[in-house]
């Protein structure tokens, strides 16, 4: 991780997060979960107006943002379908759904496709992040380590193929209503779930395909349980990772993450470029929490001492996915 270069990426984006917030008429302190309370609805509705407003443009700078409705797609398409049951749902908690996403899962790595999953916040009353390489409150910080440790938890499901009905209450619902015994494993629901796709949501946009050596397996059971058993019998790595304001479609933060055995092999410079670690911001979060003063003390002269908090241990990375 390149340090000085998270810092100066940090301070830009927090200086347009101010400026826009005072653009648009509120508070420069305001949070990212404020602001999606106020202004962020779940209702079809075009987002423009807003987005014009807090000249959002400035930071979001992504063609691929579209505040307009096509259709039932815009910018906050993603935080709208948390009101839905995923199409691939493998685990959830009181506040985290982790799912596959639909158009391409995997589409910017090498291999192991089927192991490109995202989590994302369904819960109104959890904090909620636009994306966190913007400023982030310390609950916010919080939020984004809790929901990494839940991504971890769901791919050990996977790889120890736990009764589905264990990963929790919506999946456990989702197995009843498809008929499925309680008896079925994570990895046979998710097999079930891929196959058994409904043929609109397969052909239309933005549909589903599971490529592995350049073919698209996901109508054929008997090759997607190869695949799976393929790349869940071996414990992989785990890359966790977000798309920065510059790269992002959508503004609700969805963690993705994907399995690699080797770095350099699974994911290219364009993949480096696109994606920027959340290990690496984690670790950048908590190292400015540990620079920031600690609470003045006085002395016994009556005079006041602020110390600084140390910082050991910074972790390497040969990536950091910033530009």
């Amino acid at each position: 991780m390149n340090i000085m270069n998270f810092s100066r990426q940090f301070e830009e984006y927090n200086d347009i997060w101010k400026r826009c917030m005072s653009i648009g008429g509120e508070s420069d302190t305001m949070t990212q979960s404020e602001f999606y309370k106020k202004y962020i609805t779940k209702d079809q509705v075009d987002f423009t107006d807003v987005f014009h407003r807090f000249n959002l443009g400035e930071l979001f700078t992504s063609s691929k943002i579209v505040t307009k409705m096509l259709g039932n797609f815009n910018c906050n398409y993603v935080y709208r379908q948390t009101l839905n049951i995923p199409d691939i749902l493998i685990y959830n908690d009181e506040n985290y759904m982790v799912l596959q996403p639909l158009g391409e899962p995997g589409r910017d790595v090498q291999d192991f496709k089927i192991g490109h999953f995202m989590i994302v916040n369904y819960n109104d009353e959890n904090v909620k992040c636009l994306n966190e390489m913007i400023p982030t409150s310390f609950q916010e910080k919080k939020d984004l380590e809790t929901r990494h440790q839940v991504l971890m938890k769901a791919y050990d499901a996977l790889f120890d193929n736990v009764p589905a009905n264990t990963c929790g209450g919506i999946v456990s619902d989702k197995l009843k209503s498809l008929g499925l015994n309680e008896t079925t494993t994570i990895r046979e629901f998710l097999a079930h779930q891929i196959y058994n796709m409904p043929e609109s949501v397969r052909t239309q946009k933005p549909g589903y395909k599971l490529i592995v050596r350049g073919e698209d397996i996901s109508t054929d059971l008997d090759k997607i349980n190869s695949e799976i058993i393929r790349v869940y019998d071996q414990r992989l790595r785990i890359y966790t990772a977000i798309q920065g304001p510059k790269y992002c479609s959508q503004l609700l933060s969805h963690v993705h993450a994907f399995l690699y055995w080797d770095g350099d092999s699974q994911f290219n410079d364009e993949f480096y470029k696109t994606y920027i670690s959340v290990d690496d911001i984690i670790t950048y979060n908590n190292l400015e929490t540990q620079m920031e003063p600690e609470p003045e003390q006085e002395q016994d002269d009556g005079t006041t001492l602020c110390r600084q908090r140390s910082v050991r241990n910074p972790i390497p990375r040969k990536y950091s996915g910033i530009v």
